[in-house]
């Protein structure tokens, strides 16, 4: 979910093929391995890396999905994959029972990071899980059942879990999904308060924005919504829909 919290982990790792696991230390954090029927892979920070190795990478920098994921969840690590790919960064993960690791390489970590900030995701330092984390943790599990729920067309039980989310740590995302839970029930009063809410929120999410200025534009209100759509423009003057609807605008 764009909405995830990630967590930072501090250390660089070195990605390994190896003969055997003898001499590593699996009770170590952040130690990953992996055995097929065609090789013994390795991956752990930099500085426990065994002496001797078939192959190694090193330079690998790494961040977790805040939580334990629900197994019925669908498409949690392919949106990051997306987010990052369409930005050229290559990426390598590691599932565990709770959660997923992703690794970057160090070169491109901090762009990866600003990437997934810019796309909704809240960032973390490591060892910060405070009150405040925790509540974000309890707010995404709320917001991955009501996007079951949204997804299942089960709008009334998916409002009801957004809001929930809401209540446990407040996210523009949520809000956006809240406005497209009314659109579906043809309440456009409520939709529009909580894509305003969404925008004051984040108002730097084109997406976000554009959904507002379009509301702003249904409501009357186009010296707004041009201010908004102008805003866009100036971040991304690729945004062709943003400049369709300014076009659009204008010409009345």
């Amino acid at each position: 979910m764009d909405e995830l919290t990630i967590q930072i982990i501090e250390q660089t790792f070195s990605v390994c093929k190896v003969e055997n696991y003898e001499g590593i230390d699996i009770e170590q954090p952040f130690v990953f391995t992996g055995s097929t029927d065609e090789e013994k892979s390795l991956i752990c920070p930099e500085a426990v890396v065994p002496s001797k190795t078939i192959e190694r990478d090193d330079g690998w920098r790494g961040f977790r999905i805040v939580g334990q994921l629900d197994f019925s969840l669908i498409g949690i690590l392919s949106r990051i994959s997306e987010i990052l790919a369409s930005n050229k960064i290559g990426i390598f993960a590691v599932s565990t029972y709770n959660t997923d690791y992703i690794f970057v390489k160090k070169e491109n970590y901090e762009k990866a990071l600003d990437e997934l900030k810019n796309a909704g995701y809240r960032i973390v330092s490591a060892g910060a899980i405070s009150e405040d984390t925790v509540g974000a943790e309890e707010a995404l599990e709320y917001y991955l059942k009501g996007s079951v729920e949204f997804d299942n067309q089960n709008y009334s039980a998916a409002i009801e879990l957004f809001e929930l989310s809401n209540s446990k740590d407040e996210h523009f995302k949520t809000y956006e999904r809240l406005y497209s839970c009314w659109l579906k029930l043809s309440d456009t009063k409520k939709a529009y308060a909580c894509i305003e809410k969404a925008f004051n929120l984040n108002p730097q999410n084109d997406k976000t924005a554009f959904e507002y200025a379009e509301t702003l534009v249904e409501s009357g209100d186009t010296d707004h919504a041009l201010e908004v759509l102008d805003d866009i423009l100036q971040r991304n003057p690729s945004f062709k829909k943003a400049q369709l609807l300014k076009e659009k605008i204008k010409s009345k």
